[in-house]
């Protein structure tokens, strides 16, 4: 009877790592990790810049329409110089009278206390009698006029009130020229929104409709 012959230990399977096997793992591993890291980091970042290039078209979008709302309907631009990040406009001649009334200006600034862009006009009580408007609605000569001191003034009396247009405003640089009659109808306004907003810059234009100058 022939005995069968046994094969050597050797012809076995292997189980297990090596140490090299073992350390090319981890490194794989680690290499997945890291890429993992970067592409999450990267989604985040596109996600960000997302929500800022948003933020920025929403409130620009919104300032240029409510800045429009009073730039296109008003007559002139009064002043764009006498404060810096304002504009003093004359938005209609309610009275009747080709001439300037406190009334009819509208002061639009940035808030540097509140880092918003607002709208000042005069307001009196609903129980104030019309002689009384009418005599306190004084009219402003064009010339040699300090828009912002009759806006005080009326603010010291308690007769104004505002209106709020964006908030979130870094800075607002106005610009507008005198040099020709269509540059005259013309007011640009460079916004800049707050860091926590994404600090994006957009410009925004907006032009008079139906221009008219006061007499006086």
């Amino acid at each position: 009877m022939k005995r069968r012959r046994r094969h050597p230990d050797r012809a076995r399977p292997r189980r297990g790592l090596t140490l090299l096997e073992f350390m090319l793992s981890i490194m794989i591993t680690a290499l997945i990790a890291v890429t993992m890291g970067m592409m999450m980091s990267a989604v985040a970042r596109t996600v960000e810049a997302d929500k800022h290039g948003r933020e920025t078209i929403v409130r620009s979008q919104a300032l240029n329409v409510r800045l429009g709302s009073y730039i296109t309907p008003s007559l002139c631009v009064l002043n764009a110089t006498a404060r810096p990040e304002s504009l003093v406009v004359w938005l209609e001649d309610s009275r009747v009278s080709d001439t300037v009334h406190l009334t009819e200006i509208r002061w639009i600034e940035r808030d540097a206390d509140t880092s918003s862009v607002v709208v000042h006009y005069v307001k009196f009580p609903d129980t104030m009698s019309q002689i009384e408007r009418d005599t306190l609605d004084v009219e402003v000569p064009v010339a040699g006029a300090d828009w912002w001191a009759s806006l005080a003034a009326m603010q010291t009396l308690g007769y104004t009130a505002t209106t709020r247009l964006c908030d979130g405003v870094a800075s607002l640089e106005v610009a507008h020229s005198t040099a020709t009659l269509q540059a005259k109808k013309i007011v640009t306004c460079t916004m800049t929104l707050e860091p926590e907003f994404g600090g994006e810059a957009s410009v925004l234009v907006a032009s008079i409709r139906e221009f008219k100058e006061p007499t006086s």
